[in-house]
């Protein structure tokens, strides 16, 4: 099991995975241990480059294309596993 520096909370598992998963990811603070999300490793790799300073703009940028992290934002969302800032984004 691994923890992702920066993102409190999540785990991910790399043995006895599912065909074409290279992680599982679970929240350890989710009341339900068995809502687990299978990522590809393209996935993964953007998970991993979240550190809570980049835009999803910058991780679609750094991953060269921007196209699947809008798809897999909304699943880490529905999972439970992420949440978002907007504290910088205040009007005023």
């Amino acid at each position: 099991m691994t923890t992702f520096p920066g993102q409190t909370g999540r785990s991910s598992l790399r043995e006895h995975l599912p065909a074409g998963a290279a992680a599982l990811l679970r929240s350890r603070s989710h009341a339900y241990a068995d809502i687990i999300l299978p990522l590809g490793a393209r996935e993964l790799a953007l998970v991993e480059a979240i550190d809570g300073r980049r835009t999803l703009g910058d991780l679609g940028a750094a991953a060269g294309d921007p196209s699947p992290v809008g798809s897999l934002v909304e699943r880490l969302w529905w999972h439970d596993q992420i949440v978002f800032d907007q504290s910088r984004n205040a009007s005023g």
